[in-house]
């Protein structure tokens, strides 16, 4: 019954389990452009169009993943990206690429999606060390005071 009510509400859904990695990624960037060059036949006037990909492996910034996400962004999509719990947020595509990000768990909840700030905290935390004084100490020799 859900492929039926995938496909009447225009959601296709495509899962390649036992191919490698390169293969899988290589599907899914023909799925995506495939679907979008289909849809352009269409007359949208007005209409946002929203763009999940579910992605279990993030692959490297070479690939052409990224160039495809940003495209797609440019023409106007609403592209969101669900990553796997414990995904580091400083891991994440930039907002140029993606307009929001989640982790599974948070997005099956209803919660709400990774913000920019998490991957900055991180950032900042690896950067930093505390001093006795509260103050911290960076590798960019900025110092912050925890008071503030």
């Amino acid at each position: 019954m859900a492929p039926q009510y995938f496909r009447m509400i225009s959601i296709s859904c495509s899962k390649l389990i036992a191919a490698e990695k390169h293969v899988r990624l290589s599907k899914m960037l023909v799925d995506m452009l495939y679907w979008v060059f289909y849809n352009l036949m269409d007359e949208r006037p007005n209409e946002e169009t929203n763009f999940l990909v579910v992605a279990k492996d993030i692959p490297e910034k070479n690939t052409g993943f990224f160039n495809v996400l940003a495209t797609l962004m440019a023409r106007e999509y609403n592209v969101s990206l669900v990553v796997p719990d414990g995904f580091p947020p400083k891991q994440l595509p930039p907002h140029s690429t993606v307009e929001y990000a989640w982790h599974w768990t948070t997005l099956f909840d209803g919660g709400h999606p990774i913000e920019d700030s998490d991957s900055e905290e991180e950032d900042v935390a690896e950067k930093c060390q505390n001093t006795d004084d509260g103050s911290s100490h960076c590798a960019d020799e900025k110092t912050y005071d925890a008071g503030s």
